[in-house]
């Protein structure tokens, strides 16, 4: 906690049509910063963090250029999908560069804090937020 690491992947469009797009856990312990920037692209890519309670963070443009940033201030414990994507889901072979670094949550490192995008996240109690199901009882 307190650094950078950079992790390198893969945007790829395959010959039959199907895009895989790059995914990765991605670890916090709850309360802290979470920082991902991607700091080199071969395409305009767009980045997904999704809490493990449903809030989601999401970024096209905020970093340098078209370079997406996500400074998460996370809520709970465990493990977070990442997802690294074409921003339009257009097809495209390229490689990328990701920096990713824990913080305290009142680190300059995520100020200002990338605001979730959507929150349906369940309560303490584990009861579910967000939409109900039209279709249930």
């Amino acid at each position: 906690m307190g650094q950078f690491v950079i992790l390198s992947g893969s945007y790829e469009t395959h010959e039959n049509g199907n895009t895989d797009p790059f995914v990765l856990q991605i670890f916090s312990s709850g309360n802290e910063c979470v920082r991902l920037e991607v700091i080199r692209q071969g395409t305009d890519l767009e980045m997904t963090l999704i809490s493990p309670q449903g809030a989601i963070w999401q970024d096209d443009d905020g970093g340098v250029d078209t370079q997406p940033l996500i400074k998460a201030i996370t809520n709970v414990r465990g493990w977070y999908p990442l997802v690294l994507s074409q921003f339009a889901g257009a097809p495209a072979n390229a490689d990328f560069d990701l920096q990713y670094g824990r913080f305290a949550s009142n680190s300059a490192q995520c100020s200002p804090p990338t605001t979730p995008r959507t929150n349906n996240a369940k309560s303490d109690t584990g009861a579910a937020g967000g939409l109900s199901n039209p279709n249930s009882d």
